[in-house]
């Protein structure tokens, strides 16, 4: 068995069945009655939102739901902390819809449900939000001078945590420079090899319907697994219904 990858010719198991026309994809998944989802995202790095009018969207016809941040009320906490550690002073973790400002760009700020993906686009872009752009800072360096904006108000010159000390920080610093260094030549030829596993993963997806169904992946393994109402796109195509 050979270990040759650049210039060899690979086999691929999905190949006969795309060529065929027989490839599964998310928009091959069209249950009755399904419903889709488009999101408002910042365009601003920093900024503060003064106002958001969502009249024209509710007014479209086939817009099914409209959310802001205080229509979700007490359920639109920050995500868990998963990692959680003693020395992080200050964590902080993004809400599913921004309340009062945005932190990043594509910050999600509306969520739109309609009849279809067309309906949806067009009711986001009917959604008028008006901004009130603020100083952000694009880098750790930038975020730790003296005077830098905050990024969260509460949170003292933008440290969320403070870990080992200077000469330890100077030793890691050192070894990973020299790591670097050390692997410079491996990472170029691994940048030249075909990753066949990132190119499968394009174009994830979701479909979610009623009831509890079993499911299969197209794939070779047969994994089944138990799923609460969900059809799942995975590896860039969607799996098999094979039970009820």
């Amino acid at each position: 068995m050979t270990t040759r990858a650049i210039g060899a010719r690979i086999p691929r198991n999905e190949d006969p069945r795309l060529l065929r026309g027989l490839g599964c994809f998310v928009d091959d998944v069209n249950p009755a009655g399904v419903l889709h989802g488009a999101v408002l995202r910042s365009p601003h790095a920093h900024a503060r939102i003064v106002s958001i009018d969502t009249a024209r969207a509710r007014a479209l016809s086939g817009v099914e739901l409209v959310l802001t941040a205080p229509d979700l009320g007490e359920q639109n906490q920050p995500t868990p902390l998963l990692i959680p550690n003693p020395n992080l002073t200050h964590p902080r973790t993004p809400r599913p819809l921004a309340r009062d400002e945005v932190r990043f760009v594509g910050e999600p700020v509306v969520f739109v449900v309609a009849r279809d993906r067309y309906v949806a686009e067009d009711a986001v872009a009917a959604i008028d939000v008006t901004w009130e752009p603020l100083p952000a800072v694009a880098s750790i360096e930038a975020a730790l001078a003296d005077g830098a904006p905050l990024v969260h108000a509460d949170v003292p010159g933008n440290r969320a945590a403070r870990m080992g000390n200077r000469e330890q920080g100077d030793r890691w610093r050192q070894q990973a420079r020299l790591r670097t260094r050390r692997s410079r030549h491996q990472r170029v030829r691994e940048t030249r090899r075909p990753n066949r596993r990132t190119a499968r993963r394009q174009g994830i997806g979701k479909a979610a319907g009623r009831g509890a169904i079993t499911l299969r992946q197209e794939s070779g393994r047969h994994t089944q697994a138990k799923c609460n109402g969900e059809v799942r796109c995975a590896e860039g195509r969607a799996e098999e219904i094979v039970g009820n």
